[in-house]
Formats: structure tokens, C-alpha cells, sequence
């Protein structure tokens, strides 16, 4: 999986240095929260047939 120049460049916007991206709140630790809460949503909607907030 290739991502774009684009999402690249937002998640870049603020960078200046390497805290930005491994310091406490950094660019890593933010990917890999939303990373892994969106896969955990993908397995429960999976799971369940539904999306959050469907009827079922």
C-alpha cells in the first residue's frame, strides 16, 4: 500500500525535528493510536455485521 504525497505532507505539516515525531505526543504515537482504533472498529463492525450506531 502506497500512501500520497498529500497525506504525507498533513501528517508532515508540523514537523521540525525528531520529538516531533517520537516525543511524547508525537507523529508515531498519534499513527499508531489511530491506527489501531480504527482497526479494532473495522473488527468489531466485522464481527458484529454492523457499524457503530447501525440499527443491526
Amino acid at each position: 500500500m502506497a500512501f500520497s504525497k498529500e497525506v504525507l505532507d498533513e501528517i508532515l505539516k508540523d514537523y521540525h525535528g525528531p520529538d516531533d515525531f517520537y516525543g511524547p505526543d508525537g507523529i508515531m504515537k498519534q499513527l499508531t493510536k489511530a491506527l489501531v482504533e480504527r482497526a479494532m472498529q473495522a473488527e468489531l463492525t466485522e464481527h458484529l455485521g454492523y457499524k457503530k450506531n447501525d440499527s443491526g
